[in-house]
Order: C-alpha cells, then sequence, then structure tokens
C-alpha cells in the first residue's frame, strides 16, 4: 500500500540524493528484471526489498508526523484512500473463492486470509469515515500482510518449482555423479546452476536424433514427451511439477541405448 505512495513522495524530492538512491535501487533494479531478464522470481528481487522499504517508511514518516495536513485536509486524498481500502476489500473477498476455482490450494489458508482481510478493510473503512485515518492506515496494512502471507507462503514454492525444476535437477545431479549430461529443451541456467559439478552439453531438439544415434549409452536429459519420440532411451529419472492453477511440466534423464536408434516416422 505504501510502495507507490513511498514513490510518489521519493520523487518529490529527487534534489535529495538519498532519495534518488533508492529510487535508482529499487525502481531502477525491477526496470532491469522486467526489461532486460526472462525472469522476476522472488529470490531475484530479494536485492531490491530494502529499497522498497525504506521508500515506504519514508512516506510513512512523512504522513504519520502530519495526519491532519496529508490525510483529512482535501477529499482528493479521502477518494483516494478510501478507494485503496475498498480495493484491499474486494482482494480479500476474491481469495475466499480461489480455492473453489483452483482445488490444489489449500482452503484453510486461504479462507482464513480472506476473512481477516475482508475484516480489515470494512473496519478501516469505518475508520476512515471517522476521521481516524492512521487507525485506518494501520488495519488496512494489518489486511494486506494476511492477505500475502496466505498467497505467497502456498503459491511462490510450487510455483518457483514449476518453473525452475529445482528438485528433479538436484536429484538428477546426485545420480549423475561426474559423467557428461546431453541436455535438450531444458531451463538450462536452472539446471546448470543446480547441477554445478555435473559435466553437460545443450543443444536444440532437433540435434536429439543425432545424440541418440551417435552417443551410445550417454546420459540425455529432455522432456518426457520428446524423450517418448524415440525408442530405446531408458528412463532414470522423471518428475512431474504443477502450479497452483492447473498447469504442468516435466522433466526426465533417460540413458541412451547401446545402439542407436531411428526416429519413427
Amino acid at each position: 500500500l505504501l510502495i507507490p505512495v513511498g514513490m510518489i513522495h521519493a520523487w518529490s524530492r529527487r534534489s535529495d540524493r538519498r532519495f534518488l538512491l533508492l529510487l535508482a535501487w529499487g525502481v531502477g533494479g525491477l526496470l532491469f528484471f522486467s526489461l532486460a531478464s526472462a525472469t522476476k522470481r522472488s529470490y531475484y528481487l530479494l536485492p531490491l526489498y530494502p529499497a522498497f522499504a525504506l521508500l515506504a517508511v519514508a512516506a510513512w514518516d512523512e504522513y504519520a508526523e502530519r495526519p491532519r495536513q496529508c490525510w483529512s485536509c482535501g477529499r482528493v486524498q479521502a477518494w483516494a484512500f478510501s478507494l485503496t481500502l475498498a480495493v484491499v476489500g474486494i482482494i480479500g473477498l476474491a481469495m475466499l473463492l480461489v480455492p473453489w476455482r483452483y482445488p490444489d490450494l489449500p482452503k484453510p489458508a486461504f479462507l482464513l486470509a480472506g476473512s481477516l482481510t475482508t475484516t480489515a478493510a470494512v473496519t478501516a473503512l469505518i475508520q476512515a469515515r471517522r476521521g481516524k485515518w492512521i487507525r485506518a492506515l494501520h488495519l488496512a496494512l494489518a489486511g494486506t500482510a494476511a492477505l500475502y502471507l496466505a498467497w505467497f507462503g502456498h503459491y511462490t514454492p510450487p510455483l518457483n518449482e514449476y518453473h525452475s525444476g529445482r528438485p528433479f535437477f538436484q536429484e538428477a545431479a546426485a545420480l549423475t555423479g561426474t559423467e557428461t549430461v546431453m541436455m535438450f529443451e531444458v531451463p538450462i541456467s536452472t539446471a546448470v546452476f543446480y547441477m554445478d559439478r555435473t559435466p553437460w552439453l545443450y543443444g536444440k531438439e532437433s540435434r536429439l536424433q543425432q545424440a541418440v544415434t551417435d552417443s551410445t549409452g550417454a546420459l540425455i536429459m529432455t522432456r518426457p514427451h520428446i524423450a517418448q519420440r524415440f525408442e530405446g532411451l531408458e528412463k532414470i529419472l522423471v518428475r512431474e511439477f504443477k502450479e497452483p492453477f492447473g498447469r504442468s511440466r516435466a522433466f526426465g534423464l533417460y540413458r541412451a541405448p547401446d545402439k542407436g536408434v531411428n526416429r519413427p516416422d
């Protein structure tokens, strides 16, 4: 809730190098990962959290010290804050429906988070109408925190495993040892990261036929639906990962046959 306010607050004071540094650190880093990187996974963004936290604290310190001047003096601020509280309440209500739409998500966590968030938003609106803006802001922050605890605690971990395949690559590394693995159509950056001591070669799917034919007994890592097109590949390890909204992806480790086989027509 406070990050957008903190960014506006910092921009209005950009002549102060401290605020300019926070904007370059937080906003600049986010833009970098958005435009120059293929992913914005949570652990990549960890270095940006302190910058956004300091931006939020700076805005909080400014507005909490002058509540009448900053919150109560104008209708624009009042309507903007009330609209923000309404959005928090709507999100809380939506959280109550998420487990029925996506059964893989745990119902108790989302029902509890949705109830707390909705209750906090309604109470905050009542407090705001009474002119108690700081108390309303406290309630809004508490409701948003409850929302994030359920969402990130139960959604982000399986989503990260879905995108990275970390458990599979760690298991594969233990099985392959120092033997070279030929990788085809797998996320090479995460594969190399989790299999850092395993020698590897990487190629496109179009080169898999040649690898199966020429590399007798070689270890091959690819997607199971690709491996099914080739006869004789011995399955060593296959793992499937599901993200909470129903999509799935799988990775497999195979041994090439002693004699090359031809791709079926």
